[in-house]
């Protein structure tokens, strides 16, 4: 599962976004001309078809580099859902 982390402005620099997942830290950093990141963090409903759908958020908790300042993360949110796997016929 991926997200993206993209920043209104570029970095001034190299920039390092954090991110939480399901109580874990991720750092992101951001490329200085796109101001883009990508995290991708695995999750567990793989090919288990017992397991059911579930949510994964990833928040974003803070910012190092880039010469931001006053950064707002309100709203830096975001949710996926993950379906369940359909099962196969063997």
């Amino acid at each position: 599962m991926s997200f993206t982390v993209r920043a209104s402005n570029v970095p001034q620099g190299e920039a390092t976004v954090h991110v939480e997942v399901g109580g874990t830290i991720y750092d992101v950093v951001l490329d200085t001309a796109t101001g883009l990141g990508t995290l991708s963090v695995p999750h567990g409903n793989l090919d288990d078809v017992y397991k059911d759908a579930s949510e994964v958020t990833a928040t974003v908790t803070g910012v190092t580099g880039g010469n931001y300042e006053h950064v707002d993360f309100s709203g830096a949110t975001a949710k996926a859902a993950v379906a369940t796997s359909q099962p196969r016929e063997v």
